[in-house]
């Protein structure tokens, strides 16, 4: 079971999988500010993101500890880290500027530790991208067996701002009659409360007060 099986099950049933990932992805990229180009995808079960990020200049690594998405990556040619994200992360401090984690941090025991970890991983004021399913519109969440940690937007927030400053939190989902024509389909949940909604959170990494210094 890969850490995001369940996303890309559901995201296999999206019309247009590329199409919708390279929309999503200038989506996020649109929210915030960011000059650099190292980029760490977790558990990108299908290399749909990787493909998206190469495309924008990212310089892109893939994590999964899912075989299957591992090899399809790999025939691709992309760069891959075969892990469990939720015993560390195997690279250096300050070694990203961007980290994606899409429908991850619901199956991780230990979420504090984990958002601590990608804290570390990014270097001074790189930006941390998560999405989880928001528990009070997604009923089914117990349904999920690998699903151990659910969130609320607010709690996500608490969560993010220990290490973050946060940039933007919003509901997100999939809206397939709309995303192609208009990022109102990205916008759109976090208006009407939709079921099934996640929630997206942007946070920026503080710069070292040592580095502050003129």
């Amino acid at each position: 079971m890969p850490l995001t099986r369940d996303y890309v099950d559901r995201k296999a049933r999206v019309i247009s999988n590329r199409k919708y990932s390279q929309k999503r992805f200038k989506y996020v990229l649109s929210r915030f500010r960011s000059s650099g180009k190292r980029l760490l995808v977790i558990g990108f079960g299908h290399p749909f993101e990787l493909e998206c990020s190469s495309h924008e200049g990212f310089e892109v690594i893939g994590l999964d500890r899912d075989w299957s998405a591992l090899s399809s990556a790999s025939k691709q040619h992309f760069m891959v880290v075969a892990t469990d994200a939720s015993v560390g992360l195997p690279f250096h401090s300050d070694s990203f500027d961007l980290v994606l984690c899409h429908h991850v941090i619901e199956h991780i025991a230990d979420p504090d530790g984990f958002v601590r970890e990608v804290c570390r991983v990014l270097d001074d004021d790189g930006v941390f991208v998560v999405e989880t399913p928001d528990l009070r519109f997604n009923k089914i969440f117990w349904g999920e067996p690998t699903h151990i940690t659910p969130f609320t937007k607010d709690e996500l927030i608490r969560l993010v701002s220990k290490y973050f400053e946060i940039q933007m939190s919003q509901l997100f989902i999939p809206m397939v009659g709309i995303w192609r024509y208009s990022n109102l389909g990205f916008i759109v949940p976090n208006l009407l409360n939709l079921k099934k909604a996640s929630v997206l959170v942007i946070g920026r990494k503080l710069v070292k007060e040592t580095l502050r210094k003129p």
